[in-house]
């Protein structure tokens, strides 16, 4: 099963729902929404959600519902976003600056970028931006050495799980 909370301003519990265990989130928060404005007679609320439980149709209906929403994405993935919003010029202002105490928050700092009428909220966490590069470096390294192993047992063009390689630059 698959149970979602809804929760007041206040963190408090007002209702809960649940799907059979198969159910996407990305399928659940629409009808959510509108049972929640019909039961509670709810006029105006903002939607706040992860990635997991939004959609480009997602979106369209909360935007054709009139509810405002903040969504939080990885929008490096999303072509026009990291073309026109990560590369805007902007200054960033720190929310948490850089702490050793694993206590404190993580260090955030953020800028805004407003583009075509949308507002964005760019985040960055430098520390866990080191850790990303440091662990994309130890799998570029891993995948290197694994590649001059492959490369010193096949010949120039081989089948690997139903692939077509041709090895260039031997």
């Amino acid at each position: 099963m698959v149970v979602g909370a809804v929760l007041d301003d206040n963190g408090r519990p007002v209702c809960c729902e649940m799907w059979p265990g198969n159910t996407t989130d990305v399928k659940t928060m629409i009808p959510v929404v509108d049972r929640l404005r019909h039961r509670f007679g709810i006029g105006q609320f903002c939607i706040v959600a992860d990635r997991g439980m939004i959609s480009s149709d997602t979106i369209s209906k909360l935007e054709a519902r009139q509810l405002p929403y903040i969504l939080g994405t990885r929008m490096r993935r999303v072509k026009e976003v990291k073309a026109e919003i990560l590369t805007r010029a902007g200054r960033y202002k720190e929310v948490y600056p850089e702490n050793a105490d694993r206590s404190k928050p993580s260090p955030l700092k953020v800028k805004e970028v407003i583009h075509n009428d949308t507002r964005y909220i760019i985040c960055l966490n430098e520390r866990q931006a080191r850790k990303d590069a440091a662990d994309r470096q130890t799998i570029i390294e891993s995948l290197k050495k694994q590649l001059k192993k492959v490369d010193s047992v096949l010949p120039s063009e081989a089948s690997v799980r139903g692939y077509a390689v041709k090895f260039f630059n031997r």
